[in-house]
């Protein structure tokens, strides 16, 4: 197995997802006992600029899989052992990220149709083709980068919100419902001056500039994003929809 891990210092468009203070560039991993379907799929996959993760079988795929990489899987139907597809089904059960592209031989239509079936994201015929790897893995790549930006998004939201007190959880829910500081005050029992000191404090735990990033922190639909160069530990993660057209203006410059 060669595995080759690549962490981008800085923000690179198209390159990956800001997490923390670097970029995690997505990997297509290539699951295949053949070593040479592999070499032939690693090369196209480099010739494509991403970087690949090779493995002989789907078992040491699983021993090294890492469910926060996003990416896909260029994976053969037919192996020793645990099968492709037991190994999609496995990375379903795991609500995987990762997007599978299985790659099958002539006569196996009927597995490829149930693969299709078990969430693989489309399947290849042997002899494989460089224009059907470099089709379908930007397509792969950019549903999981997608997808990997809204778990992130799930996951800051709850920790943001946990540096709240209750009573400034209650403020949070009455100012996202739209009530300004006088009714919150009045339907909290408290005074409209303690109403601003408590929403001051949220807005700065929350790192929330303005009302609008209040409410889409809250709604869990965006974190703001930490100003490049500002050294923050808690950089924001990139949206989904950000990564999409980031992505694509990078497909488009391979063209």
């Amino acid at each position: 197995m060669t595995r080759q891990t690549r962490r981008v210092p800085g923000t690179m468009p198209g390159a990956g997802v800001t997490f923390g203070p670097e970029v995690l560039a997505p990997v297509v991993n290539i699951v295949d006992d053949d070593a040479t379907v592999r070499r032939l799929l690693r090369g196209i996959v480099e010739a494509g600029g991403w970087s690949p993760e090779i493995y002989e079988s789907a078992e040491n795929f699983l021993v090294a899989f890492r469910g926060d990489r996003p990416g896909c899987v260029l994976l053969d139907m037919r192996m020793p052992g645990m099968s492709g597809l037991e190994l999609l089904r496995e990375l379903r059960k795991r609500q995987s990220i990762l997007p599978v592209i299985m790659v099958t031989g002539h006569g196996d239509v009927a597995l490829a149709v149930q693969a299709m079936k078990d969430g693989a994201l489309d399947f290849i015929e042997k002899p494989v083709t460089p224009i059907r790897i470099l089709e379908t893995v930007p397509i792969a790549i950019n549903w999981s980068l997608a997808e990997f930006g809204k778990r992130q998004f799930r996951v800051d939201k709850e920790r943001r919100l946990s540096r709240l007190t209750e009573r400034e959880r209650q403020v949070l829910d009455r100012v996202v419902m739209g009530e300004i500081n006088k009714k919150v005050a009045k339907g909290l029992g408290i005074s409209e001056k303690t109403v601003e000191v408590h929403r001051a404090r949220l807005m700065r735990k929350l790192d929330a500039t303005s009302l609008a990033d209040l409410i889409r922190i809250a709604r869990g639909e965006g974190i703001p994003v930490a100003e490049e160069g500002a050294g923050s530990e808690e950089s924001g993660v990139v949206s989904p929809l950000r990564l999409g057209e980031a992505l694509n203006g990078t497909i488009r410059s391979r063209k």
